[in-house]
């Protein structure tokens, strides 16, 4: 397992910026391949909330044994406008993470995880980004807040994520 911060989160330094958190995944990508001689069919890819945008791009570039993404946005302008609707935000962000238009091209393994109840990005955002999706796929529903337990919080979920994983990695 390999866990970073992104530019500008956590510990580390810069500014955080879309190209940049494509940059850092990148980066962590080549240090599992090449530095750390993992087989790319070794390796799954997970996304929670904006990680999941950052994840979803790599997923597009590399070809790896599945993609979770949990509570993760359509796109940063559908989660903006959801927050913001008298604004017009999509004219006014710099930054997209347009994951609906790139899920399509993921031809990996995916596995959606969500919450209806989650108060930051809406439920109908993973339902959506699951739609486009290409097969094969699977959608997992859970219960609570966008900062909640989520996939932890009960054994079926925990069980419905352990099987995902043991289908994905050989």
């Amino acid at each position: 397992m390999l866990l970073y911060d992104y530019r500008g989160y956590g510990s580390s330094t810069g500014s955080p910026s879309e190209e940049g958190t494509y940059a850092d995944a990148r980066a962590a990508w080549k240090e599992l391949v090449e530095q750390r001689g993992l087989a790319p069919a070794r390796i799954l890819l997970y996304g929670e909330s904006l990680g999941g945008g950052i994840a979803t791009e790599l997923a597009t570039e590399v070809k790896s044994a599945g993609l979770i993404l949990h509570d993760t946005f359509s796109s940063l302008d559908d989660a903006a406008a959801y927050h913001y609707p008298w604004l017009p935000v999509r004219w006014l962000l710099r930054t997209h993470y347009d994951n609906r238009a790139k899920i399509g091209r993921v031809a990996t393994p995916l596995l959606v995880i969500h919450s209806p109840q989650d108060e930051v990005i809406p439920f109908e955002q993973g339902q959506r980004l699951f739609a486009a999706a290409a097969e094969p796929k699977e959608f997992l529903e859970t219960s609570g807040g966008h900062n909640g337990p989520g996939y932890l919080g009960t054994e079926e979920w925990r069980a419905r994520v352990r099987a995902f994983v043991e289908r994905a990695l050989p």
